[in-house]
């Protein structure tokens, strides 16, 4: 009985040594895109994604790539209450709030910047720096069994340690970068060195999915996937993916900004269950239709297991067999994996982008038909407001002796009218405009306001947000309008900033935030530019005049 209890003891004494002898940890470091190995600090982000302090800055994974946020001495804002190690805070609307010793750094990872003017976001949220300095910050992972594990085997300390939601392990060591570990994940896809056992598919599926490419990639598609059972042809192109509808409507162009891992998309296939699943450069993407022109994009690369030694996959070498099974090519070797075997969580893009509100709440496309019956409200709002514009400057033709309460516009006021006259004027008639140009006019509206705080708004995004290809929108804009989608989108900022400026007492800074300038600066001659006064010129010759 001695020698059984003397047995186990030893058993349970070596299990841990035997646990930790045969490690399964990625080492991830510059040559895996991180920017700095010297990790500081790391947090788990609400949406799952991983944020990481560095030395100089905050690095955002969502598991295959990073995404750098540069730290400069000018963004820093003064904590006084808080003297610590660095330390991560990341709330519900994607902002990551970085702790340092008197220090604070917040990146609003939405709009993909870190934010300019903290005071102004501190009085949004109604914080103080004092409530910011007193966040918790306790480093309870010290005391946990996986940093007991993790310590026997590494000579660099650790500076971080954090077991997220899908399981994985990740440690931050003070000079090696970080360590990876999520074993559930290496055993969804198979590399091996035999070569691609199938034939390389054609560019073209179909003599539909060439003529889609001369019209909207010519001499860009790489592939091309349509199909029965899909309800999109899908094009591979050097610029990412060009989804296209049995209309010949091109409703979304997938690129790295949605979620691609690259935008070099080299093979297509499509799983027994409708889902797209694209061979880029370095990655597998899977994408899935969740509602009518929206998707989502799940991107899966060497920490699950899509491992090619740094090698591309190779173009057109994609084939699925009668059981379900995928394999890509790549130069040197084969990826194989069952699409049904791919279920460990994932970080996911959505398209169109999900768009938050200051309380974090989902505004973009999570409910399709909440999202259209928002469209036909603003559709309508914008026919009742142009008619009434209409009517008003039809009255005020026929009275103009009839002096209004300032007889004398403003300098701005006059270049504001002169930037809007030509769509204002275009809108109100409806005499010369159809129905549909009335409706395409509130649709872009709409699209534009909706994003006039995002300072990365592009003229690509709005034609995205429209199902339009980017010169089809340009030239029905400056049918309609007289103007370029960009001036469109520079007219609209602006009238809503002069609106601001006259009705609310918010700052200037404020303002240029809300309208999407990335300081005030810039915003100022912008105004300038259009209105022919600064933003606070305008404001107190208005208030004057009052």
């Amino acid at each position: 009985m001695k020698k059984i209890l003397t047995i186990l003891t030893w058993l349970l004494t070596a299990l841990p040594c035997a646990l930790t002898a045969q490690p399964d940890f990625d080492v991830l470091d510059m040559r895996n895109g991180l920017p700095e190995t010297r990790i500081r600090t790391l947090c788990q982000m609400p949406d799952g994604r991983m944020a990481i302090a560095t030395a100089g800055t905050v690095t955002i994974s969502d598991g295959t790539r990073f995404t750098t946020y540069r730290l400069r001495p000018q963004d820093e804002y003064p904590l006084k209450g808080y003297h610590g190690l660095r330390h991560l805070t990341c709330d519900s609307t994607g902002m990551v709030w970085l702790r340092g010793d008197g220090s604070l750094y917040v990146v609003d990872t939405r709009r993909h910047r870190v934010v300019h003017s903290v005071d102004s976001l501190l009085a949004h949220r109604q914080l103080t720096a004092q409530q910011v300095s007193q966040w918790p910050a306790g480093d309870t992972w010290r005391h946990s069994a996986d940093y007991r594990i993790v310590s026997q085997l590494v000579d660099d300390e650790i500076c971080a340690l954090v077991r997220d939601s899908y399981g994985a392990l990740w440690v931050g060591l003070k000079e090696s970068g970080l360590l990876y570990s999520n074993p559930a994940r290496k055993r969804q896809f198979h590399a091996t060195t035999d070569a691609f056992p199938h034939k390389s598919l054609f560019p073209f599926c179909s003599a539909r999915a060439s003529l889609l490419s001369a019209r909207f990639a010519p001499k860009a598609t790489n592939c091309s996937l349509e199909g029965r059972a899909l309800h999109y042809a899908y094009l591979g192109t050097r610029n990412g993916i060009m989804i296209v509808d049995r209309e010949d409507r091109l409703v979304a162009t997938l690129d790295e900004r949605d979620g691609l891992a690259t935008d070099n998309v080299v093979a297509l296939m499509a799983d027994r269950h409708g889902d797209v699943w694209a061979a880029t450069a370095n990655g597998l993407t899977r994408i899935r239709q969740t509602g009518r022109d929206s998707f989502s994009i799940a991107n899966f690369g060497p920490l699950d297991g899509v491992d090619t030694g740094g090698r591309e996959f190779r173009t057109c070498q994609m084939h699925r067999d009668s059981t379900g099974f995928i394999a890509v090519g790549f130069a040197g070797g084969t990826v194989t994996f069952h699409p049904d075997s791919v279920c460990a969580p994932r970080y996911t893009f959505r398209f169109p982008r999900d768009e938050q509100d200051a309380d974090g709440h989902s505004a973009g496309t999570a409910s399709s038909g909440l999202c259209w019956w928002a469209i036909l409200l603003a559709v309508a709002l914008g026919i009742v407001l142009g008619a009434t514009l209409g009517v008003a400057a039809l009255r005020a033709k026929r009275r103009p002796a009839a002096a209004p309460r300032h007889q004398t516009a403003t300098p701005g006021e006059t270049a504001v009218g002169q930037a809007l006259a030509q769509d204002i004027a275009r809108q109100t008639a409806a005499e010369q405009l159809s129905s549909a140009d009335l409706q395409f006019l509130d649709c872009l509206k709409a699209a534009v306001e909706q994003h006039i705080g995002d300072e990365d708004f592009s003229v690509q995004a709005l034609s995205q947000m429209m199902a339009m290809d980017r010169t089809v929108l340009y030239r029905r804009m400056h049918t309609v309008t007289g103007v370029s989608p960009s001036v469109f989108v520079k007219n609209i900022r602006m009238d809503i900033a002069s609106r601001l400026l006259l009705d609310t007492d918010l700052s200037v800074c404020d303002i240029a935030i809300k309208t999407g300038f990335s300081s005030t600066k810039y915003f100022s001659a912008a105004f300038k530019e259009v209105c022919g006064v600064t933003p606070s010129e305008f404001r107190a010759k208005k208030q004057a005049e009052d």
